[in-house]
C-alpha cells in the first residue's frame, strides 16, 4: 500500500488470509450453519491472533503499522486494539483481538452466502412443516446442505410415513409425488434419522428384506 511498509513473509503475525482460513475451518465443522438453528451463543467468536512481540514492534515499526492497517481494513470482523508505548517511538495503537460477531458476518467473510441462503430456506421449510426436525438440522447442517435440493421431497416422505405409521411399509408403497424407490434408497440413512426424530421407528420403512 502506498505510504506503508510491506510486511515481510518471514514474520509470523496473523494476516487477513489467516483470519479467513480460521473461519473456513469453523465452517467445515458445520458450526456456522448450526448456529443459525441453535442460537447457542457461539458468536461473537474471538479468533486466534498472532501479534508482533514487543521487540518486533521496535525493530519493525513500519511493518507493524501495515499489519495493523490490513486487519483494520477487513470487512465483517471487529478488531479491538491496544496501545503500545515506547519512550522514543511514542504511542501506537495496534490490533489486540479479532472478533466475528455473527454467523452472518462469518458467512460474508468467507463468501458462503449462497450456501447459507440455501440452508436458511431449508430451515424455514422445516420450521413450517416438520419443526421436530430442527434439532436434527442443528446437529447435521452440512449433511442437510448436501441434500437441500431434495429437502421438500424428504419432508413429504416423512409426512407420509407419519400418516401411515404401520410397520413393514415397503419402499414401493410410499405414495409421494416425486419420490420413488431410488430416491428413498439413496436417502435412507437421512430418512431413518428423520423417523427417529419424529418418534417413529426406522422399521416402518423396509425394502425387500431389510430395514433402512
Amino acid at each position: 500500500m502506498p505510504g506503508h511498509a510491506v510486511v515481510s513473509r518471514s514474520v509470523k503475525w496473523s494476516t487477513p488470509a489467516d483470519v479467513k482460513d480460521q473461519v473456513r475451518r469453523i465452517w467445515s465443522r458445520g458450526v456456522i450453519l448450526a448456529e443459525m438453528v441453535r442460537k447457542s451463543g457461539f458468536f461473537p467468536y474471538r479468533l486466534l491472533l498472532k501479534r508482533p512481540t514487543s521487540g518486533e514492534f521496535v525493530s519493525r515499526l513500519g511493518e507493524v503499522r501495515s499489519w495493523g492497517l490490513a486487519l483494520r481494513d477487513m470487512a465483517h470482523v471487529r478488531v479491538t486494539t491496544r496501545e503500545l508505548k515506547h519512550p522514543l517511538l511514542g504511542v501506537h495503537t495496534v490490533p489486540h483481538h479479532v472478533w466475528v460477531d455473527s454467523a452472518e458476518d462469518a458467512v460474508a467473510l468467507i463468501g458462503k452466502g449462497d450456501q447459507a441462503d440455501l440452508f436458511r430456506r431449508v430451515v424455514a421449510l422445516t420450521q413450517r412443516q416438520q419443526p421436530r426436525l430442527l434439532p436434527w438440522l442443528g446437529r447435521r447442517p452440512l449433511r442437510a446442505l448436501r441434500v437441500a435440493e431434495r429437502w421438500q421431497s424428504l419432508l413429504d416422505a416423512t409426512a407420509w410415513l407419519q400418516v401411515h405409521p404401520r410397520p413393514g411399509v415397503y419402499l414401493r408403497q410410499v405414495e409421494v409425488l416425486g419420490v420413488d424407490c431410488r430416491f428413498l434408497e439413496d436417502h435412507r440413512v437421512v430418512l431413518a434419522e428423520f423417523l427417529s426424530a419424529v418418534a417413529l421407528s426406522a422399521k416402518h420403512l423396509v425394502r425387500s428384506s431389510y430395514t433402512i
